[in-house]
């Protein structure tokens, strides 16, 4: 073996035991029970019913998109190690459908959140009042998995929905003076908002974002928009700006984020942003479109 030969060979060897040893070094044993949620909204309200008891995983990761996502190896994996998998259902996480058989033969608790409504529209945790229910599902399953701290988990999930029922109310007094009451999304992700406080949103794709819309529905929303004077066109997180931008262009109007609220970007994480702290915003900019006094 040559000099330059071994030097890569040792240099190789320390590398792999740094990386190892930096590996066990941030590895931290999960505390309490493990909760794997497929999307933040699910994380969001099991971190804040369980607290100090359990530690959440979120498998769709930071700016990523819920509909398309696919899990990795590590994700199936830590899935399996659950006390408990959170799912959305109504194909908003349709990789977590085929997981279902081989996680309920093994025990391991499951809760589909479509399940608990009739409509097809996945996008719940939209509307304040229907994300009250993921509050519920996620306070009974830890109260069955760990019923010593049941008190625990009622008392955080009462704070929980006495802030959905704040949220709200914001909303309805918010979007209640405004002198407009359409407005252009990206796609129907909010159609729940939009039925609860009697809105009427024109969407450029369906329940997919990644839908491209036909040129004649871009032209159809571009003629809207100047029918019903529409100054902002709103577009997401996740999906490119551009079709909102060329309507906006070519209507005279601006464009502003709506926030779907799917994940939260590492920016929106550093930043302390929460599900609330969101849909207060969107509240803001929904006041700022529809012109409310």
């Amino acid at each position: 073996m040559n000099r330059t030969t071994l030097f890569l060979t040792i240099t190789g060897v320390l590398l792999a035991v740094v990386l190892l040893f930096s590996f066990f070094l941030s590895y931290k044993e999960p505390k309490g029970f493990v909760v794997t949620a497929t999307f933040y909204p699910l994380a969001y309200v099991a971190q804040e019913v369980g607290g100090e008891y359990i530690t959440v995983f979120t498998i769709t990761p930071p700016g990523a998109e819920a509909h398309h996502y696919e899990p990795t190896p590590r994700d199936i994996s830590r899935i399996t190690r659950s006390h408990l998998f959170l799912m959305n259902g109504g194909g908003l996480d349709p990789w977590a459908d085929r997981l279902l058989s081989s996680l309920q033969e093994s025990g391991i608790p499951v809760v589909v959140m479509a399940d608990r409504f009739t409509t097809q529209d996945p996008h719940f945790w939209i509307d304040p009042l229907f994300m009250k229910e993921y509050v519920e599902a996620v306070r009974d399953q830890l109260v069955l998995l760990d019923s010593k701290n049941k008190i625990y988990y009622q008392e955080n999930a009462q704070k929980l929905l006495l802030a959905l029922n704040n949220l709200h109310k914001e909303y309805v007094i918010g979007l209640s003076t405004c002198s407009k009451r359409d407005a252009i999304v990206m796609h129907e992700a909010f159609g729940y908002i939009e039925a609860r406080y009697g809105l009427v949103f024109h969407s450029l794709a369906g329940i997919s974002p990644e839908a491209e819309p036909s040129p004649r529905r871009i032209a159809d929303l571009a003629d809207l928009a100047r029918e019903h004077n529409i100054s902002i066109i709103f577009f997401e997180t996740q999906v490119s700006p551009r079709v909102a931008t060329t309507i906006a262009k070519e209507v005279g109007a601006e464009t502003r984020l709506l926030h779907p609220i799917e994940s939260l970007s590492k920016q929106e994480k550093a930043e302390g942003h929460s599900y609330i702290s969101l849909m207060q915003k969107n509240l803001q900019e929904l006041r700022k479109a529809l012109e409310c006094e």
